[in-house]
């Protein structure tokens, strides 16, 4: 008969072995524990024990101090305060606007309110609610007691259209000019505004504001390029810059000639400069400075090498030494 305590032992010994096995088995497959967390301490979802992921966001998307990925917390707000759209939580952007365009006191960038009333309480025309404007005026130039500027009612006008002082509610008399003399235009019973000049734009004495008549002449007869009736300028030269002498400013006549018979670059009528050559160098006989002619050869006939233009030399030799045959 087998003793029990064997059978103990052995079943103790099994128990042990399959348990091992099993636990290494686990370990091996890199899978997780009972609670369902690897070696790391991180869940298939990738959360730890405390719910947070590596970069310590829960299962929500935020972080411990309550902000997601984007920097914003559950009520849509970064950590500066504002939102997606760059509003804060009072609803008003870095500058102080709501989404509509007005100021925690109720007015836009340029200082109106959704009536369309500055803080002033005046409108874009001036007038406030009452409709008088900063003077106190109303559409009609009256103020609150209903008196013009002069101090009279809409009933002194009312029966003629003026005033006792002879004007009307306007400022305008029966001839239709006003205190200082003018009429609605702007010009006096002469015709001419409180510049001086007509409807024309000429003052008394006929000129323009520039100066100028309505020939575009001066009071000294000049036009506006600076020219007199006759074609010359104050100095006496003509459009073309030429006096009545028939030279510009520089002398020159309209060929190109000073009065000593030169042009700009000092040479004569015939072309030829103080020394007696023309501009490639020539003197009046054809000869330059060394006494070539332009085809080389000087008043002999011999070039520079000793040889007339036959190629012999005074001798009678070409260049080999061989006499002119037909000399």
């Amino acid at each position: 008969m087998i003793d029990p305590k064997l059978i103990g032992i052995a079943a103790a010994a099994f128990g042990a072995a399959v348990a091992a096995a099993a636990g290494k088995a686990i370990k091996d497959n890199h899978t997780f524990d009972d609670e369902g967390y690897n070696k790391k301490g991180f869940d298939k979802d990738g959360f730890d024990r405390t719910g947070r992921d590596k970069k310590g966001y829960d299962r929500a998307g935020y972080d411990k101090k309550g902000f997601d990925r984007k920097g914003f917390d559950r009520a849509g707000y970064n950590k500066k305060g504002f939102d997606k759209n760059g509003f804060d939580r009072a609803g008003y952007n870095k500058k102080g606007f709501d989404k509509n365009g007005y100021d925690a006191e109720g007015y836009n960038k340029k200082g109106y309110d959704r009536f369309g009333y500055d803080r002033g309480g005046f409108d874009r025309s001036g007038y406030d609610r009452d409709g008088f404007d900063r003077s106190g005026y109303d559409h009609e130039r009256y103020d609150r007691r209903g008196r013009d500027c002069r101090g009279y009612t809409r009933e002194d006008y009312r029966k003629t259209g003026y005033a006792p002082d002879g004007y009307d509610h306007d400022g305008y008399d029966r001839d239709g000019y006003d205190r200082d003399g003018y009429d609605r235009d702007g010009y006096d019973r002469d015709g001419y505004d409180r510049d001086g000049y007509d409807s024309d734009g000429y003052d008394c004495y006929g000129y323009d504001c520039d100066g100028y008549d309505c020939w575009g002449r001066d009071s000294d007869g000049y036009d506006k390029d600076g020219y007199s009736v006759l074609g010359r300028d104050r100095s006496g030269y003509d459009r073309k810059g030429y006096d009545r002498s028939g030279r510009d400013r520089d002398g020159y006549d309209r060929h190109g000639y000073n009065s000593s018979g030169r042009d700009r670059d000092g040479y004569d009528r015939d072309g030829y400069d103080r020394s007696g050559q023309d501009r490639d160098g020539y003197d009046r006989h054809g000869f330059d400075s060394h006494g070539y002619d332009r085809d080389g050869y000087d008043s002999d006939g011999y070039d520079s090498h000793g040889y007339d233009r036959r190629g012999y030399d005074s001798d009678g030799l070409d260049s080999d030494g061989c006499f002119d045959p037909y000399d």
